[in-house]
């Protein structure tokens, strides 16, 4: 766990992961990668430029309709067929992911942030009305695909910076993150070609 640094221990059975949560054999998969690991602190970001519009409280009781940069849409990148007709996805906050080189494997960013990306840390006031400050605004890197070398008898992996993106809450609203989910899906079964169809629809 990123705040509290416990570690659980997962299962395997004779017929492989025995997870009975779907997170869980993301992290079953995890820990076949010597390259990917978690740090010991959580950041979250906000994005200034690229963000949802959402209604805010005002005193008297009324309600005014303004920019929640936790609230991230999220740019796709142009480097995986995961991505193909996808422009961008809808993250609610999300977390960064930082990458390091590689070995036995090839790291692709999916999602990126805009360049007026900023990150807060620690004990986060997440109200829509707080302040935003501009501190070290950069791109950032919110959702990876992992290809392992052929030699290394690895799989696949997609690691995305937030868990809530697929969830019925935010799809009715997000058909794009349908479609990025779907893709994500269909990259790790290797079975690109559904990827073609769907993005041609």
């Amino acid at each position: 766990h990123l705040r509290t640094d416990q570690v659980d221990v997962i299962a395997m059975g004779r017929g492989g992961a025995a997870e009975a949560r779907l997170e869980d054999y993301v992290v079953s998969g995890l820990v076949d990668f010597d390259d990917v690991s978690y740090d010991s602190h959580a950041d979250l970001l906000y994005d200034l430029a690229s963000n949802q519009i959402v209604p805010a409280p005002v005193e008297g009781g009324g309600q005014v309709f303004q920019p929640y940069p936790f609230w991230v849409r999220a740019q796709a990148s142009a480097g995986s067929v995961i991505t193909d007709g996808i422009g961008e996805v809808f993250l609610p906050w999300t977390s960064t992911i930082e990458t390091t080189e590689a070995t036995g494997a090839t790291v692709t960013p999916l999602l990126l942030s805009s360049r007026l990306a900023s990150v807060a840390e620690g004990d986060i006031d997440l109200t829509p009305t707080r302040s935003f400050p501009p501190l070290d605004v950069r791109p950032r890197v919110l959702a990876v695909q992992v290809t392992p070398d052929s030699a290394s008898g690895l799989g696949r992996l997609v690691l995305v910076g937030n868990m809530e993106f697929a969830t019925d809450r935010y799809l009715g609203n997000a058909p794009e993150n349908a479609t990025f989910a779907l893709n994500a899906v269909d990259w790790l079964a290797q079975d690109e070609a559904l990827i073609s169809i769907r993005s041609r629809d």
